[in-house]
């Protein structure tokens, strides 16, 4: 699953393009990827999807999506989901996850661990083959090029 926060926008404002974004930009590239309001793009079945809410609010049939970066977030995130993977199951929030890559979010009743660097999810094997079942993440901020 994709955690790209979508703006509605055909190309980068002003402001973004010749200053440094405001602290509401850059807590865009935070945050869990379920919650309300928030807006992102998630791929499935080879179809790009446009998510707000938890919603799906239209598709995009083509094989490629031209996009415009705007900002990454600082440090690549973590997330990890303890049931296997199920292409026809609903979206769920992840069971652990992680801004930083550093230590589970505040909101997460059950962390796997204090710090993922000791996270026992964050260990060769423990996801399938020889993965790790805690994933590494990197949070985008993009405009869609073609986005009215």
């Amino acid at each position: 699953m994709s955690n790209i926060t979508v703006f509605n926008s055909a190309k980068v404002p002003a402001f973004v393009a010749n200053a440094e974004l405001s602290e509401t930009t850059l807590a865009l590239a935070g945050g869990p990827a379920s919650g309300p309001g928030v807006k992102r793009v998630s791929i499935k079945g080879g179809v790009f999807r446009l998510v707000a809410g938890g919603k799906e609010i239209a598709n995009i049939e083509d094989r490629h999506l031209d996009v415009i970066v705007v900002k990454a977030a600082p440090k690549v995130s973590r997330i990890f989901y303890a049931g296997k993977y199920d292409k026809d199951a609903p979206g769920a929030a992840p069971d652990c996850w992680s801004n930083d890559g550093e230590t589970p979010d505040k909101s997460i009743k059950d962390p796997q661990a204090a710090t993922c660097a000791k996270c026992p999810q964050n260990i060769a094997g423990s996801g399938n083959g020889n993965s790790r079942a805690c994933r590494y993440q990197q949070r985008l901020a993009v405009v869609l090029a073609n986005n009215p």
